[in-house]
């Protein structure tokens, strides 16, 4: 098989096979790019395709440099495993395994961590119907890589044509407006070129040349709202306390830090309240924005 490597990281002292897989045992700490020490189980690859989505997260986004800023890495606040299972999101099988390594977070480049982020593969023809979703590492970029922050997405689906959907926990969601075809060769999905076409209405915000991501949605709902109930600037308020407007919560990672900086901030310069009043249109305060996504 000499196509495969399975990447071992140190020796293998002994190879066999049984009820179909390939097992190895011996002195490694990694394989293929997870850690796993001593003993790794191989079995037969399912059909598969890899997909690279690039995306913006207005919260973050530095439109000067055309990139984000990785405060959240940088604070050491980006947890080592994905995050949306706890916010009540249902991944498909397999779909929230992984640990970003720990010298992957030392990366302080333009392909530094930002976040996590999930990836949907909807039907062709019924888009309501998620075939398979998966945790992806946000790269400073825009890219969404697999966690080891260099390898596109493999997801375990027939190649096909299929809606690509990306989503953020504070952050509306977009999907493509038609599907695209997906095979073992990795496609890279542009969210944020400027002729990127999203599915519904205005699912997208763009900035300068860029397509982004609507920031506020801090309670992961699928709505930015500012005022009435379930609303997403009383999130912020919440985590602050709820009496004093003008406190600020620092080394944070929640979602209510529309701008990623690891700070909660209600009031004064850089805070997340007038984020999601900017979202909504800046001033009908009981006007909302809805997630594009069926």
């Amino acid at each position: 098989a000499t196509t495969w490597n399975p990447g071992v990281y140190y020796g293998v002292s002994v190879l066999t096979a049984s009820g179909g897989r390939v097992l190895a045992g011996g002195v490694f700490s990694t394989a293929m790019q997870f850690e796993t020490r001593n003993f790794v189980s191989f079995t037969p690859a399912p059909p598969l395709v890899r997909v690279q989505p690039k995306v913006f997260l207005q919260g973050c986004y530095v439109s000067a440099q055309q990139n984000m800023q990785d405060s959240l890495r940088r604070a050491s606040l980006v947890p080592p495993t994905e995050p949306y299972t706890a916010l009540g999101y249902s991944f498909t099988a397999g779909g929230a395994y992984g640990t970003i390594p720990a010298p992957v977070m030392e990366n302080a480049t333009n392909a530094a961590v930002v976040d996590w982020v999930v990836v949907e593969l909807r039907d062709a023809v019924d888009p309501t119907v998620i075939m398979a979703s998966k945790r992806g590492v946000l790269l400073r970029n825009g890219s969404v890589m697999d966690v080891n922050r260099v390898s596109p997405l493999w997801m375990p689906v027939q190649p096909g044509n299929y809606h690509v959907a990306i989503r953020h926990r504070n952050h509306l969601g977009a999907m493509t407006a038609a599907p695209v075809a997906l095979s073992s060769t990795s496609s890279v999905i542009d969210f944020t070129a400027s002729g990127f076409a999203a599915y519904g209405n205005t699912a997208l915000n763009s900035i300068g040349t860029r397509k982004v991501l609507w920031p506020g949605d801090a309670n992961f709902n699928g709505t930015v709202k500012y005022a009435g109930s379930a609303n997403d600037r009383d999130v912020v308020l919440q985590v602050i306390g709820g009496g004093t407007p003008t406190n600020v919560v620092t080394n944070v990672y929640h979602g209510a830090d529309i701008n990623l900086d690891g700070s909660v901030k209600y009031a004064g310069s850089a805070n997340d309240r007038d984020i999601i009043l900017q979202t909504i249109g800046g001033s009908v305060p009981t006007a909302t924005k809805t997630q594009q996504l069926p």
